[in-house]
This record gives structure tokens, C-alpha cells and sequence, in this order.
């Protein structure tokens, strides 16, 4: 094993500790902390009570236990082909063991509950801005917090004229 000469996450390191750290007299094992870190650096995600989330293609999506048991477990492989330690094998108690780091470091609490205000389509967020009593058009953010859309495309050129003609029929006065 040997460490790169230009090690892609000193900071990792710093806070951490090495990616590897001894076990026994002449072996090495994974740090689950380090491995935890280098997962929470790469993904946005966050820990609520009603579980894991992260950031990705545009929208917050719902993660299972199993999808980052297996996601540490490819990144470890990674780590270990980094520091050509490819004889380290990662236990499931080690996975285990990041996967309770992971879930401590990213934990937020309870989750936050969506803005009233807003309507989620499938390209984006109408916000109602009270001073215009009217909608604005925004693009999805890690800022809104949004699990589910509606399957429809905000399109502000679009005419509605046969749901017009039912509105003027049950409300004639402009």
C-alpha cells in the first residue's frame, strides 16, 4: 500500500485520519470514518428522521440503507485501487460501521416540511410572490426541500382557451 504523492482529499485526512489505519501487527483495515467523509464530500445528503435524502439530477431523492451499503462499498474499492491496496477486503461490520458515521455526520433532524407557497412541476418550482398575486418560475435547488412533483412541464406560453370557456361560463364578470 502506498499512500499518492498528491493525495485528492488532505482535508478528508486532516479532519479523519488516513484512509487506512493498523490492525494487528501487519494488516490494515479501512478507517469508516474516512470512508464516511469521502461519501458525504461526494453525494449531497442529508439524514432526517424519516430517513436518508440526497441531491441529484436536479431533485432531492429518497435513499435506502441498502443504496449507501452498496455505494460505500464501491467507494471503498475505489479508495482501496487509489492506494493500490487491493488486498484490504471491507467487511460488512466496516460497512456497517461507516454507514453509522454517515448517518450521525449528515443528520438534520426532523425533515423540513414543504413551503406552502410553492407548486413542484416536473421542470421547476412556481413560488407565489404576495406583492404581484401571481406565481414566479424558479429551478429546482438543493434549497427546496421537494420529494414528489406533478408530471407536468410549467410552459408560462401555453393557453388554456377550453378550461377559459368553463371558467367564463361559471364566472361571467372578469
Amino acid at each position: 500500500m502506498k499512500r499518492p504523492d498528491f493525495p485528492k482529499y488532505p482535508d478528508i485526512e486532516s479532519l479523519v485520519g488516513p484512509p487506512f489505519v493498523p490492525y494487528g501487527k501487519r494488516s490494515f483495515r479501512i478507517n469508516p470514518s474516512y470512508l464516511a467523509a469521502r461519501y458525504i464530500s461526494d453525494a449531497r445528503l442529508h439524514v432526517f428522521d424519516s430517513g436518508l435524502v440526497r441531491w441529484r439530477d436536479g431533485g432531492w431523492k429518497k435513499l435506502s440503507e441498502t443504496n449507501v451499503m452498496n455505494e460505500l462499498e464501491a467507494l471503498s474499492g475505489q479508495i482501496c485501487a487509489d492506494y493500490d491496496a487491493l488486498g484490504i477486503q471491507v467487511s460488512e461490520p466496516e460497512l456497517r460501521e461507516a454507514l453509522q458515521v454517515v448517518k450521525r455526520k449528515a443528520y438534520c433532524g426532523t425533515a423540513l416540511q414543504m413551503d406552502p407557497d410553492i407548486i413542484p412541476v416536473s421542470n421547476g418550482v412556481l413560488r407565489w410572490v404576495e406583492a404581484k398575486q401571481d406565481f414566479d418560475f424558479v429551478d429546482y435547488t438543493p434549497e427546496i426541500m421537494v420529494f414528489d412533483r406533478m408530471p407536468i412541464k410549467y410552459d408560462p406560453a401555453a393557453t388554456a382557451p377550453q378550461f377559459e370557456a368553463v371558467l367564463q361560463e361559471i364566472i361571467p364578470d372578469a
